[in-house]
Formats: C-alpha cells, sequence, structure tokens
C-alpha cells in the first residue's frame, strides 16, 4: 500500500560541511521480469532544497542476485555542504497497481523527505 503521505522526515544533525553523503534509492522485487514490469510504473524525482535534480547526476544500476531477485538502484554523492539547513526529496510515482513479489502498492507517491544541518 502506498502512504497518503510523505515518511516521516529524517533529520542529520549537525553534520560538517565537508563530509560527503551518499543519497539515493534501491528498487527491488523477487524476479528480474517483474522488476521490469514494477519500473515500467514508476517514476523517481529527486530535489535538493526545492530544485530538481537531473537523473543524469544519478548513477543508475539494475542488477540480479545470487538468488534471482531484481534490483535498481540511483545513487550520488553530495559534498560540499553549505552552512544551515539543506533539504532533499525523493518521490517515486506509481502510476498504476503494482506487486513486487511480496508486497501490493497502488497509485499514488512514497516520498522520503530529509534534512541535514550544518552548523
Amino acid at each position: 500500500m502506498v502512504p497518503s503521505k510523505p515518511s516521516p522526515l529524517l533529520t542529520i544533525q549537525p553534520w560538517a560541511s565537508n563530509q560527503p553523503a551518499i543519497w539515493g534509492l534501491e528498487w527491488s522485487s523477487i524476479t528480474p521480469d517483474i522488476l521490469d514490469q514494477n519500473l515500467s510504473q514508476i517514476t523517481v524525482g529527486f530535489w535538493l532544497d526545492g530544485q530538481p535534480v537531473p537523473l543524469s547526476q544519478f548513477y543508475q544500476h539494475r542488477y540480479v542476485t545470487e538468488d534471482g531477485e531484481g534490483f535498481y538502484d540511483w545513487y550520488t554523492v553530495v559534498s560540499n555542504w553549505p552552512k544551515g539547513v539543506t533539504t532533499l526529496k525523493c518521490v517515486q510515482t506509481i502510476a498504476s497497481p503494482i506487486f513486487d513479489g511480496m508486497h501490493n502498492m497502488g497509485v499514488g507517491l512514497l516520498i522520503q523527505d530529509y534534512t541535514v544541518t550544518v552548523p
């Protein structure tokens, strides 16, 4: 089931301005075929301080585990944090109901919000 509201805000503080962080998302399904079906119904977007971050700035990787599960990753490194509060947001838009082999998810948004505070 897709949550009807954003996930709880994750707050990281204090954070050193020169400390890099890996930011991203991983999607999985019990088989590569189910993964492909699910990804065809999902749009992913990332925002930094309210500004969209192009997916071209994310490392994207599809792989299959030894157990035959399918995974897709989007990751980037964020560094050189400004002083004060920085917000990160990841939104997964599900266009039609999907099943990953374990969970049913309806149409809607999965939202992950993060704040990083640098003194």
